[in-house]
């Protein structure tokens, strides 16, 4: 959970810490965000909202569960260069299409590699693909990994 421009965020339903439902604590209540528009760069500025170096996913129809309450957000559009999910495009706060339910709510799968690993990477560009392997020789595909840092949003080649 974190706070930024009035407005919290935190993950639910996830099976770690790093994935799960957005869900945004306005006027004393949480809720949830439509996925009419719902992107990677919303899951970037999500991610970064959260202290977390990477978003892999951004999931929509209720990937990570239906949640409850109200639907805060609906048609946000960030550029991924945000601070804040409030500062993203978005139809207000409280307001959503009539076609917007829980069914439709937005999710994000972040990453933090802070780990002290050692990996040999390599991009597949015909893929998209990072395959990285680490010391004990396990595989981790990764596509389109987007690397967040506070001046630049780019894909990880």
């Amino acid at each position: 959970e974190c706070t930024s421009n009035n407005l919290n965020v935190r993950l639910s339903g996830g099976s770690d810490h790093n994935e799960g439902r957005v869900e945004v604590y306005f006027n004393n209540t949480w809720g949830t965000i439509c996925d009419s528009s719902w992107d990677i760069n919303d899951a970037i500025v999500v991610c970064r909202m959260l202290g977390y170096s990477y978003a892999l996913l951004a999931r929509p129809s209720s990937y990570y569960g239906e949640g409850c309450g109200p639907i805060w957000l609906d048609s946000v559009r960030c550029t991924g260069l945000e601070s804040s999910i409030g500062e993203c495009y978005h139809s207000g706060l409280g307001v959503h299409s009539s076609t917007c339910n829980h069914r439709r709510d937005a999710g994000v799968f972040c990453l933090s590699l802070t780990a002290n690993i050692s990996y040999n990477v390599t991009y597949d560009s015909s893929r998209d693909e990072i395959e990285s392997c680490d010391s004990s020789s396990m595989s981790i595909i990764i596509s389109k990994a987007y690397v967040i840092s506070s001046k630049e949003v780019s894909p990880t080649p």
